[in-house]
């Protein structure tokens, strides 16, 4: 019995332990992506049918137990950003190597949140985030930067730059980041957005509080620092709006964050690419001038009306014979030439990719031209728990630009020659003939640059890794500017003496002016971070804890100096003779900061979003030198609720809020502690020694700018060929740091405080429609318009603010700061023919309107804020091989102010023009006209809102059309594609108010000097 016991027993045993044996079995593989055939760091591995959820492994690889009732129909689920789910079954394979096809429409999905290696599908991101493609940004049209790309591509975002190539470009995400300046300086606080390029901080180019360095005339020519960075190196721009999404970045992201991502090898066999593009470009909507005869006209008119008898006048008007055109002397049909090559590979652990890029622009104003060399490497590393990517980004530009003279317009009736074909005196000091001044005068500038960015991770466990990057900014710009004695620009008044080679004293006429600026800018950040993540099929959350470190050091020097021995050769400032000086300036910041960020979601359906950071800075006071910032997002997948799951109709629809405070800490070096000039040349202090002066007063309670931001969003597909994006939000900036006047006793003129409050708000909306998709014709639109509210709220500290300045410009409680003030004009009186102005519903003349005007009474004509703006883009491809892409984008309700010396300040005919609407003006009784007589004695009311014009349009930004040779039919096996194209740079304007016949409107006055539109032609092929 005992014995049939035991066998019984052993039976039992034997049969539970095959039962378990077949209820569990141990299995491992490799994620592997089918393009690169590299591993899918962070790959998610479902098992189904066996609720042990699901597994994360940092390198692609995972190893686990299935335990089940029936193993091999368990299905194993791959899932992983960018690429397509597939579902394998177990059966009875123990290791698996599985290959994920790449999803083109997820990877439009997949957003990144943060330059600290952070990123999420679109559905899974809280922020009010856009991201632009290389295709969308359209890199093949005619621009020396990425950012003048962007105008028009991205809701929100409002980018206003100049006419000329390589300035700075201002770039607004939601609305102005500070008070308009009264007096349109370029110092004071940051109002660009922070702009990081593979994790590198970049640095700006502006003004210090210097008289020296603050952009005046006299001053440094400051440069557009995105210039450096070849468009054709970019992958995606990434655009961060709310608290959300900014947070992280604390108390640099009150004004918003790009992310800017280059190209990295992706091709597994060795790649190559050669592209070339060439074309001319001619100005567009120049203003019209006077001719010889209009001017003469005038003039003598003018002169009468000061008394001249009429021969005396006839005499001293010049030549009515004479109609020399400045304009088309000065400028010619530019050139415009971009070269790129690029070669990538890829293997299971490598991938690289290098480049070389060169731009070169002569530009229509003759002896001006811009060139840009630099190229791009990327090599990355990933192998088993460690990752490594790097990035090198050397650049070298060079402009020269000595035809500058554009916005002085010369008389027309002055002979640009001799007649023996020499350029001609023009007798004004100070203003030489431009023919002569852009032959024989230099003004170049040379930028070095590079940017360095290496990031490194290693995965520790399948869900905790940690993060290393490090990141820098170098640049060394050089700028020379040389006046020469041969034409009048160089030929000042006064005299030197100087011994000659005979060690004689010779007395020099005072000729031949100098300027050198040096800027040498380097920027570094690093940064550590943690980041740990756990997915579980309803409960998944990833959380960051990170420190950085960043340091900016900027010296700047400018050695100018007068009067040469040899004045019309280039000299050194250091052989002046008559004045020299010699100025620097040091501007320095450091910064530590400890951030971090959770992410949560609930069954893919509830999302929390929280990121809190701690900034210190040196630019602030001790006792305010710490800022805490961050924000709170949450977001609801509606479209994964069960009740909407089946809806053929609706194919995701989310619901998303966000709130939180972000800082400007970017308003100069030291601010808080005061500036003071030291004098290291005069030796002419106590003892003979050097001395120090006070130049800005401290004010240790000076402390960061905030931004409270709050959004709501709502992101709406459906019928799957629309996507629909909207947002409301309000950003209500505090302790905006401006000027206050001082009493003279404390030994300054002004101090800075945190002065002001302002609030943007508004709605954008972006639209994409896939209209058409059929093999043989394709069509897509990208639409988006942007709303945008301003407001002064509070002006602690100093009240309401005006300015006297003919930008009309003040600053109010309640009312815009972009708000421009002045006179309301009611036209020009028929009997006297002079202005008339509405003042309190009475009508007066200029002559007494001018007595009864202040800027405390000005009124509000015009805004240089839109009070909505957008783009749209449409793309059309015919048979796969055809593609004709056109984009747009427009502005509506912002004004702008022109100078009343283009059209009727009269006094400046004496050594200058006007434009042609000076024709219309009143000349007897009854005349109607726009323009007053011509007269001496008219009184100049600058902010008359007859200067006034409203700049709303729709700009034909870009038009190209390209065509993909089929090489399959040609048999040429080492060439892949080649495509040639068409491309129409600055197309057209159309202006919602249009120019007079034979006059100037908005679309003339709106550049001094004017666009010029450019047709290139152009290749690319792939080996």
């Amino acid at each position: 019995m005992r014995i049939f016991k035991k066998f019984i027993l052993i039976l039992f045993l034997c049969t539970y332990v095959c039962s378990v044996a077949q209820n569990q079995r141990a299995i491992s593989g490799q994620v592997l992506d089918n393009i690169t055939k590299q591993p899918l760091a962070g790959a998610t591995v479902l098992i189904k049918n066996s609720g042990n959820g699901s597994i994360t492994d940092a390198n692609g690889k995972f190893s686990y137990i299935i335990k089940g009732k029936d193993i091999p129909n368990t299905i194993l689920t791959i899932s992983f950003v960018g690429h397509i789910i597939k579902d394998v079954k177990v059966g009875n394979a123990s290791t698996f190597v599985i290959f994920l096809e790449q999803d083109n429409l997820s990877l439009d999905n997949v957003v990144i949140t943060s330059s600290y290696g952070t990123k999420k599908r679109k559905e899974e991101a809280v922020g009010a985030i856009t991201t632009v493609k290389a295709a969308e940004l359209q890199v093949r049209q005619v621009a020396e930067s990425f950012d003048k790309m962007l105008d028009g591509v991205a809701a929100g975002v409002l980018i206003t730059g100049s006419s000329t190539i390589g300035s700075p470009v201002k770039i607004e995400i939601r609305g102005q980041g500070t008070l308009t300046p009264l007096n349109g300086n370029l110092t004071g606080t940051s109002t660009q957005p922070l702009i990081i390029i593979d994790g590198v901080i970049m640095s700006e180019e502006k003004g210090f509080d210097n008289q020296f360095f603050d952009g005046g005339a006299s001053s440094e020519q400051f440069k557009n620092p995105l210039a450096k960075i070849s468009p054709e190196d970019i992958e995606e721009l990434t655009i961060l709006k709310d608290a959300a999404a900014v947070g992280i970045y604390g108390a640099d992201a009150a004004n918003g964050v790009i992310l800017v991502t280059t190209k990295k090898g992706k091709s597994k066999k060795p790649a190559f690419t050669f592209a070339t593009q060439t074309g001319f470009s001619a100005p567009i909507n120049q203003i019209k001038y006077l001719s010889g005869p209009q001017f003469y006209d005038i003039k003598k008119e003018y002169l009468i009306s000061q008394g001249q008898s009429e021969s005396q006048a006839s005499g001293n008007a010049g030549s009515r014979l004479i109609d020399t055109d400045w304009f088309n002397l000065l400028n010619r049909n530019g050139s415009f030439n971009r070269y790129n090559f690029n070669a990538s590979f890829g293997s299971r652990n490598w991938n690289f990719r290098s480049s070389f890029n060169a731009l070169i622009n002569e530009e229509p104003q003759k002896s001006n031209n811009f060139k840009r060399y630099g190229g791009n490497i990327n090599v990355g590393f990933a192998k088993n728990k460690l990752s490594i990517q790097t990035s090198i980004s050397p650049a070298y530009t060079v402009q020269n630009e000595p035809n500058t003279l554009f916005g002085f317009p010369l008389p027309p009736n002055i002979a640009a020659y001799n007649e023996d074909g020499s350029f001609s005196s023009l007798g004004y000091a100070g203003f030489g003939n431009p023919l002569a001044v852009a032959a024989q005068n230099t003004n170049e500038t040379n930028v070095k640059s590079i940017l360095v960015s290496i990031n490194a991770s290693y995965a520790f466990t399948k869900n905790l890794k940690i993060g290393v990057l490090f990141g820098t900014d170098y640049s060394d710009k050089y700028q020379t500017r040389y006046f020469s004695g041969e034409n009048e620009s160089g030929q000042f008044n006064g005299t030197f003496q100087a011994l000659n080679e005979n060690n004689n004293l010779i007395t020099y006429p005072n000729w031949g002016r100098r300027f050198e600026f040096y800027r040498n800018s380097f920027r570094w950040n690093q940064s550590t971070t943690i980041m740990y993540e756990r997915k579980r099929e309803l409960h998944s959350f990833d959380g960051l804890l990170g420190l950085e470190i960043q340091s900016e050091r900027t010296e700047s020097r400018r050695v100018s100096g007068t009067g040469f021995v040899n004045p019309n050769v280039i000299n050194t400032a250091n052989e002046a003779k008559k004045t020299f000086s010699d100025n620097s300036l040091l501007n320095e910041d450091k910064r530590r900061s400890v951030f971090s960020q959770f992410n949560y979601n609930y069954n893919k359906r509830y999302f929390v979003l929280l990121n809190i950071r701690r900034d210190e800075s040196s630019a602030f006071g001790s006792d305010v030198n710490a800022a805490l910032n961050g924000g709170l997002g949450l977001s609801w997948n509606v479209s994964n609720e069960n009740f909407l799951k089946k809806n053929k109709t609706i194919d995701f629809l989310r619901l998303r809020t966000s709130f939180g405070v972000t800082g400007n800490s970017r308003i100069g070096s030291y601010r808080a502690l005061g500036l003071y000039n030291l004098d290291v040349t005069g030796n002419d202090g106590y003892n003979g020694g050097t001395y120090a002066t006070p130049s800005t007063a401290p004010n240790p309670n000076l402390s960061w700018e905030r931004n409270y931001k709050f959004n709501i969003g709502l992101d709406f597909n459906f019928l799957d060929k629309f996507k629909i994006t909207g947002e409301f939000f309000i950003d209500n900036r505090n302790d905006i740091i401006t000027s206050e006047t001082t009493p003279a006793e404390i030994g300054f003129t002004s101090i800075q405080i945190n002065g002001a409050s302002m609030v943007n708000q508004g709605v954008e909306l972006t639209l994409q429609a896939n209209w058409i998709k059929n093999p043989n014709f394709a069509w897509t639109t990208n639409f988006n318009i942007s709303k945008i509210q301003n407001k002064v709220t509070d002006l602690n500290g100093f009240g309401e603010t005006f300015s006297v300045a003919a930008l009309g410009r003040a600053q109010k409680i309640g009312v815009s700061t972009s708000a421009i003030w002045g006179a309301p004009f009611a036209g020009i009186d028929q009997a006297t023919g002079r202005e008339l102005f509405f003042q309190n519903g009475q009508l007066y003349d200029a002559a007494s309107y001018s007595n009864l005007f202040t800027v405390a009474n000005a009124e509000i004509i015009g805004d240089s804020a839109p009070d909505f703006f957008g783009g749209i883009q449409n793309s059309f491809t015919f048979f796969k091989k055809l593609n004709l892409g056109i984009r747009a984008s427009y502005r509506y309700g912002d004004s702008f102010t022109i100078d009343d010396e283009l059209v009727s300040q009269y006094r400046v005919i004496v050594n200058r023009n006007l434009s042609v609407n000076a024709i219309d003006h009143w000349r007897q009784q009854g005349d109607i006209t726009q323009n007053p007589s011509v007269t001496d004695n008219n009184p100049i009311i600058s902010n008359s809102s007859r200067f006034l014009y409203d700049a709303s349009h729709i700009k034909i930004q870009n038009v190209n059309l390209s065509y993909v040779v089929p090489m399959d039919k040609m048999k040429v096996n080492w060439i892949k594609t080649v495509n040639f194209f068409v491309d129409i740079s600055n197309v057209f304007y159309i202006y919602k108010t249009k120019s007079p016949a034979d006059r100037n409107g908005v679309a003339e006055f709106r550049f001094k000097y004017p666009e010029a539109r450019t047709l290139t032609f152009g290749f690319q092929a792939n080996f």
